[in-house]
């Protein structure tokens, strides 16, 4: 069922930017090696969003290490069944938005940030375009984890 939910989810791997594509095998053997290698974690949506940038700027199998670094190292609770990391980036967004923006923050109010937040929050803002700008944010992340 893992490697189902894996090739349900590639296919739309960054389909909307033509300018950076990224080979669904690829993408398939680096997220089934990594379910295959690392029991603790079950493929969980977002993952092939976060793996795509980084195959499109590394060899696959840096990428893989990378990837594996990132989950279960510097991201771990993220990842897991529970999602908790996640959800306490969630959290950190709303409150974090009512420092910024309290007008905004007044409106969402009655939103369970999950609902605006999660997709971004578990993805590493990897499912928001543009591509190019989003490898910018993993130099980011790479640099300073």
């Amino acid at each position: 069922p893992k490697y189902e939910k894996i090739r349900g989810d590639i296919f739309r791997t960054f389909q909307k930017d033509s300018d950076y594509k990224i080979e669904e095998k690829e993408i398939s053997r680096l997220l089934n090696a990594f379910v295959h290698q690392h029991p603790l974690y079950s493929y969980q949506q977002g993952m092939n969003s976060v793996c795509g940038p980084l195959l499109f700027v590394m060899p696959e199998l840096d990428a893989y290490y990378c990837f594996v670094s990132l989950i279960s190292k510097h991201s771990p609770t993220y990842w897991q069944e529970s999602y908790i990391g996640a959800e306490a980036g969630c959290k950190l967004v709303e409150h974090c938005l009512k420092e910024v923006d309290n007008e905004l923050s007044q409106k969402l109010s009655l939103i369970n940030p999950q609902i605006y937040a999660f997709p971004f929050i578990s993805s590493f803002l990897s499912c928001a375009p543009p591509f190019s700008e989003l490898l910018s944010i993993f130099d980011f992340y790479i640099a300073f984890v």
